[in-house]
């Protein structure tokens, strides 16, 4: 990787100079959808309108300046953010969200040579949001309930002579907005009042009280000489505390050509980040009080923490959480994981029952949200699970169009290379997700993967020196302990071997070579392997 990544040396202490912002969620009406600013959605009888994010930012630009004509020139600028682009794309664009809108799409006049305007009513409705999710005026028709976690993305402070590059302090934060919305865990903060702060001097409790977010993403981007160092920090706002701290490095020379790989990397670990302490937020909750998204990060934390999994709790959780919040797509997504994890853990006699209860949350995540990275891998993980491997391989293809940083889906896709015998493949993907995120609680899942491609390529030894590192996870389940064996069979690493073998009669007495291929999709390419390695070491292979 040609960007080189270290921890940030500096912590620079600011103060607040009182900037106005505009602490409100807009709303716009007009015939039978609705535009949330806040949530940067579009709904159609309150169920959401899948739409790509350059056709909201256009939506959102034609609704704020409804009263007037808009030019090509100010969309240029503002929903493309001043990059070149073609009279077609723009075309593209308008058709995309004309046809989002169906009959409210006579909504956007076309005055030809000039400009775009909005040219039906619209009916405004404004909502006063503060921490923790209730109206400051109380329990009346504007009070609303945002149990997901918040972000604003300030511009960066530009330290020294940047030049042409000066437009990094702003476009930078811009790609991170874009980005972060497309992962959909976040409410994130447009930059029409983000960037009203300055790039210095403000304080974290202010950022949280102005604009009513729980996190803070800042940064620092310095020019010593022909290099780049860019330092950015993730604060919570009500307790004033420092999350996360990166810095980045290049030369300005690469400083564009690099921006997009930052921009994915920064993103991925915001999500990561900020889903950690929302699960340690979860964790605290009081049980009587925690709403859908606190069920929902305390249930992930039973299925994604590195500790035990508690598969019965977090069932309870993502149940509870969408009987509160019925079009939660993501809770229906964890659902997904949560029974395809019982489906793998528990007895064979349960399957159909796991199997049927997991196709209708995929049915019903998806229907929700089909731009929802998280939902697609899930339900891609359903569709693989009952042999649908093709509509499984698109499902994780597009969750990584949606979001390129997104291991999980680079993992699931690895694995499915691995059940199609595509072993470059395979090992090429999935060392991206180990890549992404080398502490992830799936590492052990992902190392199986990983061996299982390399025995396909014949690359022994490395298989095992992966089964070295996977049979060391207290949660590995049989399938990677029982690719493990097999590895360790291939590289004649009988000590090896025999030492796994003992472990895997202790941790599961009961286990046969043919319970593993019958229960695990991706050993069915490897069944006669881990019959072999089974009897060789003195395990049931029947």
């Amino acid at each position: 990787m040609n960007l080189k990544s270290a921890r940030c040396r500096t912590n620079s202490g600011f103060t607040f100079l009182g900037i106005g912002c505009y602490p409100f969620a807009m709303r716009y009406r007009f015939g039978s959808h609705v535009f949330d600013a806040l949530r940067f959605e579009l709904l159609c009888e309150d169920a959401p309108v899948a739409l790509r994010p350059r056709a909201l930012s256009l939506l959102q630009v034609l609704l704020e300046h409804r009263e007037r004509l808009v030019t090509k020139e100010e969309l240029v600028e503002t929903v493309w953010r001043g990059l070149a682009v073609s009279d077609s794309a723009i075309t593209v664009t308008v058709r995309a969200l004309r046809n989002a809108l169906g009959r409210d799409g006579a909504a956007i006049e076309t005055v030809y040579g000039k400009g775009l305007r909005f040219c039906v009513p619209v009916t405004l409705e404004s909502w006063a949001v503060v921490e923790g999710g209730t109206s400051s005026d109380g329990d009346g028709p504007s009070a609303i309930r945002i149990g997901r976690p918040s972000i604003a993305v300030l511009p960066f402070r530009l330290i020294g002579i940047a030049g042409p590059h000066t437009l990094l302090t702003e476009a930078l934060p811009d790609d991170i907005i874009t980005s972060l919305t497309q992962l959909r865990s976040l409410v994130v903060i447009a930059r029409g009042s983000t960037f009203r702060f300055p790039s210095y001097d403000f304080r974290l409790a202010a950022v949280g009280q102005e604009l009513r977010v729980r996190y803070c993403l800042s940064g620092t981007m310095e020019i010593i000489g022909e290099r780049l160092h860019l330092s950015l920090e993730l604060g919570e706002t009500q307790g004033e505390s420092v999350i996360w701290r990166e810095s980045f490095e290049t030369t300005l020379r690469r400083a564009h050509e690099l921006r997009e790989e930052i921009v994915y990397r920064v993103a991925n670990e915001l999500d990561r980040r900020i889903t950690s302490h929302e699960i340690e937020l979860a964790r605290l909750a009081n049980p009587d009080s925690i709403d859908a998204w606190g069920l929902y990060h305390r249930g992930s934390a039973k299925v994604y923490s590195h500790g035990a999994w508690d598969l019965d709790g977090a069932l309870a959780d993502f149940s509870r959480s969408v009987a509160l919040e019925p079009t939660f797509a993501r809770a229906y997504g964890r659902l997904v994981h949560t029974h395809w994890m019982r489906t793998l853990q528990g007895p064979l006699e349960d399957r159909p029952a796991e199997v049927m209860a997991m196709l209708g949350a995929a049915e019903q995540a998806e229907m929700l949200d089909p731009l929802d990275p998280v939902v697609l891998t899930s339900v891609g993980r359903a569709k693989w699970m009952t042999g649908q491997v093709e509509l499984a391989r698109q499902r994780f293809e597009r969750a990584l169009e949606l979001a390129p940083s997104f291991a999980q889906a680079y993992a699931s896709l690895g694995g499915l290379h691995v059940l199609l015998g595509e072993a470059e493949e395979a090992q090429r993907v999935n060392s991206t997700a180990i890549a992404l995120s080398p502490l992830d609680p799936n590492m052990h899942v992902w190392l199986g993967t990983q061996i299982a491609a390399l025995i396909q390529l014949e690359r022994y030894a490395e298989a095992a020196d992966f089964a070295d590192r996977a049979v060391a996870s207290s949660k590995a389940m049989i399938s990677t302990l029982a690719i493990a064996l097999i590895a360790y069979d291939r590289a004649d690493r009988t000590e090896a071997g025999s030492r796994l073998a003992s472990q895997i009669s202790r941790r599961f007495p009961n286990v046969s070579a043919s319970e593993v291929g019958t229960k695990f999709p991706m050993i069915r390419a490897h069944t006669e392997s881990v019959s072999e390695a089974f009897g060789k070491f003195g395990l049931a292979s029947a």
